[in-house]
């Protein structure tokens, strides 16, 4: 029985440990933004990107691949030379080939290297080229491997090794409890003491009347006491073998791996092989390039860097005119392609405006000035200058205004639409048509929708003390309602409810603005689900910039994988109206101030015109920190995003009057989840 075993008894139970300091993939040296020539190629070599920081790329590593998983061992050949040389030699021979744990003590050891085992269950052991002097220099702490003594001499050490599963330093460091100290040569790199782990859990047994001493504590797997042993109960390691920490090429076993992902392949294309990656630009455009490495035992590092193919800047996108009244918000935004990425500066009448530098241009009270506006994309190949937009101040007492909000959704349950009324400097009621749809919008009509709620009622509830205000079900019902929602609906230009005995809901009320707004609440009447269209309707019939007006629609919701949440919004009046727009997932998961869970990951936003949706006006996936968003989300008063890198979604874009706009919300990877959909108007 070799010497350690005796030792077991002092070790004291510990948690293994999970990682070792250093040797997980990090990214050592950011890549270098890259800048080609059209159908160019260039190349970076990933072992300068990447690296295990307290592991040299000339070091040996040896992999020990186990039944219960894979791990690398790191040798300390300048500190234990003897020991390293007579480790390799049983590794490259072969001789450790199928070997088997023999010893599992948790809480101080697994113990190997001793014996071979071949089908059905037949043992032999290594045999040894001889002893090997001890070169104790490092202490036998948790995750470092030493050689086994074959009694109480320092120096007998010869076939058999052990890993640490705690600090054993006390026990295994010195030789007063004796056949010590213990030559520690190796060290386990990453998280591979999770394998460790698991051997260490398996259940061990003594065998040492049916094979010999060395196994009173063999660990089994699957073995029933009862039986004979199998060779698949025992804890076999069918190889070790060294290999490099990078790749020397596309087949060779590494510690470390690489992937590479371009944002934009028509731009340009990046693959791997081995540590090199190769960059081949196309005829234009630019790209975010993702490397990725990822080790042995799956833990990763990602850098990220700027390639693309050198070209002058060049408009694709010109900001529009824009009719506005006085002090409105109104937002200007340009498109560009050439690279590297240009920067931007926006002009007022040929002089620059200060701080101007963005795609978009904000302006807003005292800065909404009329003239022409125009933006220069820059960069180190050249300019370009867009066509002038003219932005006109017009006095009007019919200005720009959200005028209808609807949503068209499936609803299992039910569904409340929020949304609030007032403005500033306004006052009184605001007369509104509530509906919501289901057979006028089902098969056989115009709008031909499968799967419609037959029978969806209405709710409308004041959301600060949660009263029911009024309810509908069945919009003909009585007869004077259906007589005041015919008439809305001529007022309105909502398309008309023709049939009086349909179980579509709706109701015309005049609301008082109310703190915290109003909820729409849609529900089956029979607790059926299925499709219905939720809309409120400004039935203002002479409007004036004193009456109050709709300012905000709010939704929370569950879109199914690969479905889309349509959201429409009709801007009255006479003036273009700049609304903000977002879609929030992680911003109101767990940890958050709302908490909600099964939140979509990543929500994305479209909005086109209703008549052409496919031509976007303004889209967003992942607001990316934003400070113009932040800015306009802080003046409205909504709830503030605070990480920057959550794939939460937000847009503003000043939009004509006079068009339906729809927004389309769905997930950016086809996921599912729930969102909380918002649309504001800014004043």
């Amino acid at each position: 029985i070799f010497a350690l075993i005796a030792l077991a008894v002092a070790a004291a139970p510990a948690a293994l440990p999970q990682v070792a300091t250093g040797t997980l993939p990090a990214v050592v040296s950011a890549a270098p933004d890259t800048f080609l020539q059209p159908s160019a190629t260039g190349t970076i070599d990933l072992s300068t990107v990447f690296g295990l920081p307290s592991v040299a790329a000339a070091d040996t590593i040896v992999q020990v691949q186990t039944v219960l998983g894979t791990l690398n061992l790191e040798l300390f050949n300048q500190t234990a030379p003897l020991n390293c040389a007579n480790f390799l030699n049983y590794v490259n021979t072969g001789a450790y080939t199928n070997t088997l744990v023999q010893r599992s003590i948790p809480g101080f050891i697994l113990q190997g290297g001793g014996y071979t085992v071949a089908p059905p269950a037949t043992l032999s052991a290594v045999k040894p080229t001889g002893t090997v002097k001890n070169e104790f220099h490092i202490s036998n702490t948790a995750g470092t491997m030493a050689m086994a003594l074959a009694g109480s001499d320092a120096n007998s050490a010869g076939t058999n090794w052990f890993f640490n599963l705690v600090n054993n330093s006390s026990t295994l460091d010195n030789t007063s409890t004796g056949g010590g100290p213990f030559t520690v040569f190796a060290r386990v790199l990453g998280t591979g003491m999770t394998v460790l782990n698991a051997i260490a859990a398996v259940p061990t047994y003594d065998l040492s009347s049916r094979a010999n001493a060395d196994f009173q504590n063999t660990p089994l797997i699957n073995f029933s006491n009862s039986v004979g042993f199998v060779y698949t109960n025992w804890v076999r390691i069918p190889s070790m073998a060294v290999i490099p920490v990078y790749p020397p090429d596309a087949t060779t076993t590494s510690v470390l791996s690489f992937t590479a992902a371009s944002s934009n392949p028509s731009a340009v294309t990046a693959t791997v092989s081995g540590h090199t990656l190769t960059l081949k630009a196309g005829a234009s455009g630019g790209s975010t390039i993702t490397l990725t490495a990822t080790d042995t035992n799956g833990n990763q590092a990602t850098s990220r860097f700027t390639a693309g193919v050198i070209g002058l800047p060049s408009i694709t996108t010109a900001p529009v005119n824009q009719t506005v009244t006085a002090g409105s918000t109104v937002v200007f935004s340009v498109g560009a392609t050439g690279f590297p990425f240009p920067t931007y500066q926006w002009s007022l009448n040929n002089a620059p405006i200060s701080g101007a530098t963005g795609s978009r241009l904000l302006l807003s009270g005292a800065t909404t000035v009329a003239g022409n506006y125009t933006v220069t994309a820059t960069n180190s190949t050249g300019a370009a200058t867009s066509s002038a937009a003219t932005l006109t101040i017009a006095s009007t007492a019919n200005p720009g205004r959200l005028v209808n909000l609807s949503m068209l959704s499936n609803i299992s349950g039910s569904l409340s639409m929020g949304f609030v009324i007032g403005g500033a400097g306004t006052s009184g009621n605001e007369p509104l048509l509530i509906r919501a749809i289901g057979p006028s919008i089902g098969p056989g009509t115009v709008f031909n929708v499968g799967g419609v709620m037959i029978d969806p009622t209405l709710v409308v509830v004041q959301q600060s003390d949660n009263t029911k205000k009024f309810t509908n079900a069945g919009w003909g019902t009585p007869s004077s309602n259906g007589a005041a929602v015919t008439a809305a609906d001529n007022a309105t230009g909502a398309f008309g409810l023709t049939v009086t005995t349909s179980l579509d809901s709706a109701l015309v009320q005049s609301l008082p603005p109310a703190g915290g707004g109003y909820s729409a609440t849609v529900a089956g009447a029979s607790g059926d689900s299925g499709n219905a269209l939720t809309e409120v309707y400004d039935a203002t019939s002479n409007y004036t910039p004193a009456s109050t007006r709709l300012l905000n629609l709010s939704c929370l919701t569950n879109i199914a994988a690969g479905s889309t949440l349509d959201v429409g919004f009709v801007i009255g009046g006479t003036t273009a109206k700049t609304v903000f727009i977002r879609a929030s997932g992680p911003a109101i998961g767990p940890g958050t101030l709302f908490n909600v869970g099964g939140v979509m990951a990543d929500p994305q936003v479209i909005v086109s015109a209703a008549a052409t949706s496919n031509i976007v006006l303004a889209s967003n996936a992942g607001w990316g920190g934003d400070a113009v968003l932040t800015s306009v989300g802080n003046a409205l008063g909504a709830f503030a995003y605070t990480n920057a890198a959550s794939k939460d979604s937000a847009t503003i874009v000043t939009l004509e009057p006079s068009v339906p706009y729809a927004v389309q919300v769905n997930s950016a990877s086809g996921g599912a989840g729930t969102v909380l959909v918002e649309i504001y108007e800014v004043p």
